[in-house]
């Protein structure tokens, strides 16, 4: 019995071992707005990053607390290009596009799992409906800045890359080029322990 348990346990970890890291993280803004936001980043060394997930936050930093408070609203477009169009334009077709969000369930939109994003290359976020989100207004760098549109159908603008929201982008790090699916590998191990739990009935002993 007791070998069948560290069978399900070490099942049970293999299946969540892959955690969610941030790959970028901008908390230090202290100006909030009201509009539809996009945002540009760049990732960095050490990818790349399946289970992706984005959210731009609510509660600017104030002195040395951070901002805070996910904030999510519609539908959240992944490009890899920039997108000067407008929210309501924004779809499957729009250049560049490799994604839309599933989800912003808790203020945090949800891309499907098997979004990988790259290391050291540029993306661009864009979101379809007016939210509220904090950033700053003199920290952008052409490696991550931000854009705004004022109404659904105006085109999404940048202050000459002065300016960054405050957002987090997060994934499972350590992708291979042809990773294992985990519901297969715990497929796999959920066998091994049956079979072993069926060798035990049957008065089999595993080699000490």
């Amino acid at each position: 019995m007791k070998s069948i348990l560290q069978c399900i346990v070490f099942a049970a970890a293999i299946g969540s071992a892959s955690a969610q890291v941030t790959i970028v993280q901008v908390t230090s803004g202290t100006g909030i707005a009201g509009a539809y936001f996009g945002e540009s980043f760049t990732t960095p060394a050490g990818g790349a990053w399946n289970h992706i997930t984005f959210n731009f936050y609510a509660t600017a930093a104030s002195g040395s607390t951070p901002a805070s408070t996910p904030a999510a609203a519609g539908t959240a477009f992944l490009l890899t290009q920039e997108y000067l169009g407008t929210p309501a334009a924004l779809s499957s077709s729009t250049p560049g596009f490799l994604a839309q969000s599933i989800s912003n369930a808790g203020g945090v939109y949800t891309f499907p799992p098997s979004v990988v994003l790259n290391p050291n290359t540029q993306y661009w976020v864009y979101e379809n409906a007016l939210m509220i989100a904090t950033g700053n207004g003199s920290a952008g760098t052409p490696a991550q800045f931000a854009y705004f549109s004022s109404t659904a159908t105006s085109n999404f603008v940048t202050f000459g890359g002065t300016q960054v929201a405050n957002f987090l982008v997060a994934g499972n790090g350590g992708v291979a080029a042809t990773p294992l699916p985990s519901s297969l590998l715990l497929t796999v191990l959920g066998v091994g322990c049956l079979a072993l739990f069926q060798a035990r009935r049957k008065g089999f002993r595993l080699a000490r």
